[in-house]
């Protein structure tokens, strides 16, 4: 939820302007995932999926994507 939100502020330098609007929790959860955010933002069509899957897998959900080539 709001961590991941905030880990995407974070990876596009944005974090700072909204940061008052997150608990100390998601502040620090959302810093965590900063870097996922951030590869999943710059992958490459042939990586997004696996760099999606990354990020779901470390929010801490265990919701399976599937891959869907057509």
């Amino acid at each position: 939820g709001k961590s991941i939100a905030y880990a995407f502020l974070l990876a596009l330098g944005k974090g700072s302007d909204t940061k008052w609007q997150y608990s100390q929790v998601e502040i620090e959860y959302g810093a965590f995932l900063k870097e996922y955010a951030k590869k999943l933002l710059e992958a490459k069509p042939e990586n997004y999926h696996k760099a999606l899957q990354d990020l779901l897998t470390a929010s801490g959900t265990s919701e399976s994507i599937e891959k869907n080539l057509s």
